[in-house]
């Protein structure tokens, strides 16, 4: 009876989907809502879950010498449980450098104990 009044009306009828046409046209767009869910979980962590840099067990100031490098540096002054490349953006940090050029003369704070203090402790 629906189809005459339709028919009748001039319409003509939608053909209707299956349950299985319905729940694959569905599925791209759970697809797509999960992946932006998990994208943004993982960046919100990424931000909350920063590793912690190991305190230094000083910090004291050097004069840097001709042709020295920001990298040569952070290996002569090496932090527990830090690589050097970790110890060059700690010391980048320390001194708020925007990069690891460093000049000759340059007064740069490096992590450690200081010269003298290790001098003493030796004797």
């Amino acid at each position: 009876m629906s189809e005459m009044l339709i028919a009748s009306a001039g319409l003509t009828a939608l053909p209707t989907r299956t349950s299985s046409e319905v729940r694959f046209s569905f599925l791209p767009k759970v697809l797509i809502g999960l992946l932006v869910t998990g994208a943004i979980a993982v960046a919100a962590l990424s931000a909350v879950v920063r590793p912690v840099a190991p305190e230094p067990p000083a910090w004291h100031s050097i004069s840097v010498d001709a042709h020295s490098t920001l990298w040569e540096i952070a290996t002569a002054h090496p932090v527990d449980d830090l690589g050097t490349s970790a110890t060059v953006e700690l010391i980048r940090t320390e001194n708020a450098l925007r990069s690891s050029t460093i000049h000759a003369g340059q007064t740069l704070r490096v992590p450690g104990p200081s010269p003298s203090a290790v001098a003493v402790a030796q004797r």
